[in-house]
């Protein structure tokens, strides 16, 4: 768990950050956004002490920070950034053993570790020999979120990770991430600009301006009860279809009934927000969903759509 407690930064007159209170539960991911230069990269250095607070506290697993020493707290903490970072001289398993290695970690335990971050994010085989210099943008962040986990910390701190990935692959990445999340419930403070990939990936979101956490909860609270205009504003008009895209159609989809051969099919591992698209694109007020093997096994309709919308989950 991450608790902050009255925290403030200063540059000269500027507050960088200032008094921000924020808890993340274990094992959820608690998604920043918010305007640039609003704080959300400072609040994350100020975690791993990369920079000093100036008042409040922070709390890791109720610990306060302060009581580490900065390069012993680091290490204990996976941190993945936007620009990747990747020491240029060092191969993509020498990138991914770096702190295994300051930890003195044995060197056949910190193979058997990077061997399964490669395979756990598609990299595996010939990637382990290659240098930064030979992989592509995606590749790359890949390779720095397996550097992040790679002493299996506890805390994920992740700067933007993915913000110079071309759209198609970040979501992608986004898919992948969230596969990884699921199975080791890492506790994660995640920075992004970009209100789809906070509806995305989040258990909670945590909306900053100037600073100040202006209100942290769980994505439909942030549609149900804003704490002001800013929030509402800032998330934007399509923040409720944005939502649609957390929910699978699987969830809300009538079971059962005779399949209309008429109708367009979609898995039931898609997204409302998918199915509305594909109705909106076919002209179709009702689907077919199919399970894996391509069986019927229900539908959903626009009826069950705004439903979701009436009461995002």
């Amino acid at each position: 768990m991450i608790q902050v407690r009255g925290v403030t930064k200063h540059y000269g007159e500027l507050a960088a950050v200032e008094r921000a209170s924020l808890e993340v539960a274990e094992g959820s991911l608690c998604v920043l956004i918010g305007p640039s230069g609003c704080g959300k990269s400072t609040l994350l250095r100020l975690i791993n002490r990369l920079v000093e607070a100036e008042e409040g506290e922070i709390l890791i697993d109720g610990r306060d920070n302060r009581l580490s020493r900065p390069e012993e707290l680091r290490r204990s903490i996976g941190y993945s950034i936007q620009s990747v970072g990747l020491f240029p001289h060092l191969t993509v398993f020498e990138n991914i053993a770096t702190v295994p290695r300051l930890l003195r970690w044995g060197e056949r335990r910190i193979a058997e570790r990077v061997e399964e971050l490669l395979a756990m994010i598609g990299l595996e085989g010939r990637y382990r020999s290659k240098f930064p210099a030979e992989l592509s943008g995606g590749e790359a962040q890949r390779v720095g979120v397996a550097r992040a986990l790679a002493a299996d910390p506890p805390l994920l701190l992740m700067d933007e990770p993915f913000g110079s990935v071309d759209p198609l692959n970040r979501v992608r990445l986004q898919s992948e991430f969230l596969l990884i999340q699921k199975r080791l419930a890492k506790t994660v403070l995640f920075v992004t600009h970009d209100v789809d990939e906070a509806v995305r990936l989040g258990d909670s979101i945590a909306v900053m301006r100037a600073g100040r956490i202006l209100q942290a909860a769980p994505p439909a609270e942030l549609i149900r009860s804003p704490s002001g205009p800013f929030v509402t504003d800032f998330l934007g008009s399509e923040y409720g279809l944005k939502l649609l895209g957390r929910c699978p159609v699987s969830q809300l989809m009538v079971r059962g009934g005779p399949a209309d051969p008429l109708r367009p099919r979609v898995s039931a591992e898609v997204s409302l927000k998918e199915a509305l698209s594909l109705m909106i694109a076919r002209g179709a007020e009702r689907l077919t969903v199919e399970e894996g093997g391509g069986k019927p096994i229900g539908s959903i309709g626009l009826a069950e759509v705004l439903r979701a919308l009436k009461e995002p989950s």
